[in-house]
């Protein structure tokens, strides 16, 4: 019986309700956006399927529609992610070369 019982505290000290999700995974959503907008046609807008939860599909600036983006992870961690990809697209919509303002100093 020692008292080594740092370790264990350690690996159970995760402040998600969902002992089995893990903060650091990817989010294929973005990871797919960010291919599509490196690829000259950026993302205009995601959808998820009602019936077909772990399957995204996304809308391409160009009118094209792209998927199915597979997404892993229980329905809490599908929402997240779907969340937190609409957040990222939302903040690199206005982001664009073409979209940007310039000012003269002249």
């Amino acid at each position: 019986m020692g008292n080594n019982t740092n370790t264990k505290n350690v690996k159970n000290n995760n402040t998600n309700s969902n002992p089995t999700s893990n903060s650091s995974t990817t989010n294929e959503l973005i990871t797919a956006i960010n291919t599509a907008k490196s690829s000259g046609s950026p993302v205009k807008s995601i959808r998820k399927q009602k019936h077909d939860p772990n399957n995204f599909y996304f809308t391409l600036a160009d009118g094209k529609q792209f998927g199915p983006v597979a997404v892993t992870g229980d329905q809490n961690e599908l929402n997240r992610k779907f969340g937190e990809a609409q957040s990222f697209l939302h903040g690199t919509k206005g982001n664009t070369p073409s979209n940007r303002q310039t000012t003269n100093a002249a």
